[in-house]
C-alpha cells in the first residue's frame, strides 16, 4: 500500500478540546503509518458539544497537543448536528476531499459516521466500516426505521470489522447477514500500559476508569465499594473519568461519608492512568453494555485483574483475566461478592499480563492491514 491514500474518518480523536478522546483510533493510525505512507484522518466535530457549549476545532496536528509526540495530521469538518444538514454537509466535503487527496480506500469508525457511499460506489472506491460498541448495541433503543436503515447500510459495506464476537453476534441478530467482516479487538499500548517496578499494588485497592454515566452504571460504584468495604475496612478506590454523574457521585460520597477512601480523579493522560492502574488490585466495569472495552486490557498489563458485567465483548475482553458477573436483581451483591473473590486470591500478575500482551497494537495492526490489502486488491480486479 506504499502508493495508496487511506482516509480514515471519525468523530472520536484526540484535539486541542479532549486530549483523552478517541486514543483508541489514535493508536490504530500511530500504528498504520508504520505501514502506509498517506494516513489521513478527517474528524467530525459537532460545533455544539454535548454540554450545549460551542466547539470549533480548526485543522491540526497531534505533535503540537501536550504529551503526544507522534506526527498525525488532523482536518475537520465542523458541522451543526442537524439530521439531514448534518448528511448534506458531510456528504459534500468528504466529496471534496476524496477528489484533493486522491484516496484509494475509506475507512469509516463508528457506523453512525458513514456517509457519501453513494457517491464511493459511483466512482469504486471501496470503504470499511468498524463498530465499536454503541454503534451497534444502542440501535434496539433507536426508531425501528433508524434500525433498519442502519443494518441495511452495514450490509451494503465492502467490507465490516466488529472489536469483537459479542458485537458481531448482536449485529447478527438485528439483521446483519454479510460475510465479508472480520473481528478485530482495540488493543493496547504496551509501552505505557505494563507492570511498573517503582509503584507497588496498594493493599485492597480497587478502581474504575470510563465515563461517568448510566451505560457504564457509575453511579453504584459508591454502593458496591460500601458492600466490599463491610467486609474489607481498609478498601480504597480511585473513579477515573467525566460525565453527568459526577454530582451524583460527589452526593453520594458526602452521605456514605468515604471521601478519604473513595476518590474521584477526573480525565487523565494515558501515562497517569497507567500509574492509577498499577497501583490497583482490580478493576471493576458494571457496564450495561460493552462493545470490547480497552480498559480491561490495559488494567491487566498493569497487574490487575477485572470484574466486570456478563454482556457484550466484555467477557471475551477479560477472559481468564478476572470475573462476569450476570446482571439480574442481585447484581449489586454478586458484583461485589466477586470483586472480594479477586482481593483475596489475588490472580498472577503474571498470567495478567502475557495475556494483554498478546493485544498489542502492532500484532492487531498486521491484521487490519491485510485486509486493506485484500479489499484494494478485489477492487483492481
Amino acid at each position: 500500500m506504499n502508493n495508496e491514500t487511506l482516509l480514515i474518518i471519525t468523530d472520536v480523536f484526540p484535539n486541542p478540546s479532549s486530549l483523552s478522546e478517541g486514543t483508541f483510533i489514535f493508536n490504530r493510525v500511530a500504528h498504520l503509518q508504520k505501514h502506509i505512507k498517506k494516513v489521513h484522518v478527517l474528524y467530525l466535530n459537532s460545533v455544539m458539544n454535548r454540554y450545549f457549549k460551542w466547539n470549533y476545532i480548526r485543522d491540526f496536528n497531534t505533535i503540537d497537543l501536550p504529551g503526544i509526540e507522534t506526527d498525525i495530521t488532523v482536518s475537520t469538518i465542523n458541522y451543526p448536528n442537524i439530521p439531514y444538514f448534518r448528511r448534506f454537509i458531510l456528504t459534500m466535503c468528504l466529496q471534496w476531499f476524496v477528489n484533493t487527496k486522491k484516496c484509494s480506500l475509506i475507512h469509516f469508525h463508528f457506523l453512525w459516521n458513514v456517509f457519501a457511499t453513494k457517491y464511493l460506489n459511483k466512482h469504486n472506491i471501496p470503504y470499511v466500516v468498524t463498530c465499536h460498541g454503541s454503534d451497534i448495541n444502542a440501535l434496539p433503543l433507536t426508531s425501528q426505521s433508524h434500525a433498519r436503515r442502519s443494518i441495511q447500510q452495514l450490509n451494503q459495506a465492502p467490507f465490516t470489522m466488529f472489536v469483537s464476537k459479542g458485537l458481531y453476534t448482536h449485529a447478527r441478530k438485528l439483521g446483519y447477514i454479510k460475510e465479508s467482516f472480520e473481528i478485530i479487538p482495540n488493543g493496547i499500548d504496551s509501552s505505557i500500559f505494563c507492570l511498573s517496578k517503582h509503584i507497588k499494588k496498594k493493599p485492597y485497592h480497587i478502581g474504575f476508569v470510563g465515563w461517568l454515566d448510566q451505560i457504564k452504571r457509575a453511579h453504584l460504584l459508591p454502593d458496591i465499594f460500601m458492600y466490599i468495604k463491610k467486609q474489607l475496612p481498609n478498601l480504597s478506590m480511585v473513579v477515573v473519568g467525566k460525565g453527568y454523574l459526577k454530582k451524583e457521585l460527589e452526593n453520594k460520597i458526602k452521605e456514605y461519608k468515604i471521601g478519604t477512601d473513595f476518590v474521584l480523579k477526573g480525565v487523565l493522560s494515558p501515562i497517569e492512568l497507567a500509574k492509577e492502574m498499577q497501583a490497583m488490585q482490580v478493576l471493576l466495569l458494571p457496564s450495561i453494555r460493552e462493545g470490547w472495552g480497552c480498559v480491561i486490557l490495559e488494567a491487566q498489563a498493569c497487574g490487575a485483574a477485572v470484574v466486570g458485567t456478563n454482556v457484550g465483548g466484555i467477557p471475551e475482553a477479560i477472559g481468564p483475566g478476572g470475573t462476569v458477573v450476570d446482571d439480574d436483581d442481585q447484581f449489586i451483591q454478586s458484583f461485589s461478592e466477586a470483586v472480594i473473590a479477586l482481593l483475596k486470591h489475588p490472580i498472577s500478575e503474571d498470567v495478567l499480563t502475557k495475556r494483554a500482551m498478546r493485544f498489542n497494537w502492532e500484532r492487531l495492526l498486521l491484521k487490519e492491514y491485510a485486509v486493506y490489502q485484500r479489499i484494494l486488491n478485489a477492487y483492481k480486479k
